[in-house]
């Protein structure tokens, strides 16, 4: 790939830190997002239950 102008050059580096951290973000949000949500324990009757925040509706028995 030819650049085609000298501030092209100098732009690239922050282009390719920026996508960087944007991936990293995305990443980074995934992780907790699946933390909180899918993994994280919730103590139920002396056993570990995962527990799955959205889908299912509201259930009025799950304590």
């Amino acid at each position: 790939m030819q650049l085609h102008y000298q501030s092209q050059a100098v732009a690239k580096p922050y282009f390719i830190a920026a996508i960087a951290l944007f991936v990293g973000q995305i990443l980074f949000g995934l992780i907790l997002g699946l933390q909180y949500g899918y993994l994280s324990p919730t103590p139920r009757k002396g056993k570990y239950k995962r527990r799955l925040i959205c889908g299912g509706g509201f259930n009025p028995n799950y304590s």
